[in-house]
């Protein structure tokens, strides 16, 4: 028995053993990639996992998705508001390691990368441009992509929420014959990552030269190339209760002399996928056994293996997400105004050169301590760098959805003998003290927020929210971690119903807040504007139309974000390079103010 044919014979405990694995990181990983567009890569067999992950997306998602060769992302201009996941059995081969250091440097958030090993076993220089590594366990491969394919399909399917039926068929009778010198694939649409499966087996083996094409585009034309060559063609066609009808039809059109194999699952999408994936693999073993060749061990020629570890490294200019690009996003304008939006930015930086910067005001969550992190208190070294700053003489004031929480973490970094010039906006600027003033006295709640906070209430369940009244608004969160800006548009929705809510509603990275209409984090700047400190700077996270940075990085033109920015070309620019983002970026900023002879001034020069 050849290892195909052994690993063949184990897929039904592969995909039993997939079906009772605990798919809950990889399902919270996509709960966060469906909020945005998303490209799906693969090289060899898991460019097929690559395709049924980007056909589950669209559906469950709407938004766009595509698959794609690691080489195909590196060489193209990035999207934008776009997540990357890449699959890989072993995650060790150099093109994954290329997939995952464009996805980074292109901005692509999150990136993920899906294997079937432990992350403990993935290379360094794979997870340092990684945001998450999750596991699908599957017995080790021979040269083509057999259990790990199954194995990684069942995992993507049950964590978009598909039910898979206890068992597949994965040999059909039709597998069994062996394929002629030429194969022409073709099938229905959500047959594609089933064709896209045994073209590349039957292209990475040699056994048939193949060629592919959708049941309808076949007609155009290729009908011609199979007429011309059909005493050394078969047809293979893949089909599903969505297309058996035309996939029937076609098949009764074709001469009765073609060599033609239905290779039909009963299951309805994603389920026919994963079943067609082992019918493709059973046909190439048929194939290679009449030829004498096991497709799991064919033989590698040396020039071969030299290829499969050549390194495309620096042969590849990489595409990096800079501060040019996140404006036109932000604007909604495309590419062409690149040269003119850098202009404006060259105008802002040689501005903002000569400006005394007397004061320096900070958003909190997402930009002094990552979002994820943000129960643990303030990052260290942006602590640090604030003491020294403080130290130094630069008026520091923070602006925050946070209540006393902030006053705590702050007060641990700044020195006692600066808490009473040191401002804080809690509740998004409802509240406005110092480091050093007691807490203010319980304010009764608002009855527009208790309405809101009833409406939230009722609605929760369905939206799967967490929601909070505090002294100043109302607080919800997602159960499924989504982002705030994921949940704005449904939440703004239950408040504007009839009677509409007098209040403003702004979304962080990690939640909504529903605040009173006067509520604004600006009111810090303000502050500090009636003690005499008229050029301040301010650094927040979220400057896009209704983050809950936005007004804060509206109201001072020396404002910078460690993450989503306005369309302003005036203010609230992001000056990181590809993947730098919140405190890590916000550190960055904090280096380039300088004092000098005229005081505090912000020196930093673009690098394109």
């Amino acid at each position: 028995m050849t290892r195909l044919n052994r690993e063949l014979g184990g897929l039904p405990d592969v995909y039993r053993a997939a079906l009772e694995y605990d798919h809950s990181a990889l399902r919270e990983a996509l709960a966060e990639v469906t909020q945005h567009a998303a490209v799906f890569l693969g090289s060899g067999g898991a460019l097929a996992v690559a395709e049924l992950a980007a056909q589950l997306h669209r559906q469950i998602s709407g938004r766009p998705a595509r698959a794609t060769t690691p080489l195909g992302l590196a060489a193209e201009v990035g999207e934008r508001d776009a997540a990357a996941v890449l699959f890989s059995a072993g995650g060790r081969n150099p093109d994954t390691r290329l997939a995952a250091r464009a996805a980074r440097l292109a901005g692509f958030h999150p990136v993920v990368v899906v294997s079937c090993r432990p992350s403990s076993e993935l290379p360094s220089a794979l997870l340092r441009h990684v945001d998450i590594a999750v596991q699908t366990p599957s017995p080790k491969d021979g040269f083509l992509a057999t259990s790990s394919v199954i194995a990684m399909s069942v995992g993507i399917a049950k964590s978009f929420g598909f039910e898979l039926p206890a068992a597949l068929k994965f040999e059909s009778e039709m597998a069994r014959e062996p394929l002629r010198d030429r194969t022409v694939v073709i099938g229905g649409a959500l047959q594609h990552a089933a064709m896209v499966d045994l073209d590349t087996r039957l292209a990475e083996t040699g056994l048939s030269v193949s060629q592919t094409a959708d049941l309808r585009n076949f007609a155009h034309g290729r009908h011609v190339g199979l007429d011309r060559n059909s005493d050394t063609t078969t047809v293979v066609v893949f089909s599903d209760p969505s297309s058996e009808a035309l996939a029937s039809r076609t098949v009764e059109v074709l001469p009765d002399s073609t060599d033609v194999r239905r290779l039909h699952s009963p299951h309805s999408f994603p389920a026919s996928a994963v079943e067609l994936f082992g019918h493709s693999m059973h046909i190439v073993g048929a194939t290679g056994s009449a030829q004498d060749v096991d497709p799991a061990r064919p033989g590698v020629a040396r020039f071969g293996r030299d290829l499969y570890r050549l390194s495309a490294g620096k042969s590849v200019p990489l595409v990096r997400l800079d501060p040019v690009e996140r404006k036109l996003a932000a604007a909604g304008l495309h590419r062409g105004y690149s040269d003119e939006t850098r202009r404006q930015l060259q105008d802002w930086l040689t501005a903002i050169r000569d400006v005394p910067v007397q004061a320096l005001v900070l958003d909190y969550d997402g930009t002094c301590c990552s979002t994820d992190l943000r129960y643990e208190g303030l990052d260290p070294n942006v602590g640090a760098k604030l003491r020294e700053l403080v130290e130094q003489g630069l008026p520091i004031a923070f602006a925050s959805g946070r209540g006393q929480s902030l006053v705590r973490d702050a007060q641990e970094w700044i020195p006692r003998e600066y808490w009473a010039t040191t401002w804080v906006g809690l509740y998004n600027g409802a509240q406005i003290r110092t480091l050093e003033d007691p807490p203010e006295d319980e304010i009764p709640a608002n009855s527009s927020l208790e309405k809101a906070l009833k409406r939230l209430e009722a609605e929760a369940s369905r939206l799967e929210l967490s929601v909070e009244l505090r002294t100043n608004q109302v607080s919800a969160r997602s159960k499924r971690g989504y982002s705030g800006a994921h949940l704005l548009p449904s939440i703004s929705a239950i408040l504007e119903r009839s009677p509409k809510l007098d209040l403003k509603v702004m979304a962080s990275g990690h939640s909504v807040d529903v605040v009173l209409p006067a509520t604004s984090k600006s009111a810090v700047v303000d502050r500090l504007e009636g003690l005499g400190l008229h050029e301040v700077m301010a650094i927040g996270d979220q400057g896009q139309r209704d983050g809950n940075d936005y007004e804060l990085l509206a109201s001072t033109p020396w404002s910078l974000s460690v993450d989503r920015v306005s369309a302003d070309p005036s203010r609230c620019w992001n000056l990181g390079d590809g993947p730098e983002a919140g405190p890590q970026l916000l550190l960055r900023y904090l280096d380039k103010l300088r004092l000098g002879n005229r005081g505090w001034q912000f020196k930093w020069r673009d690098r394109r």
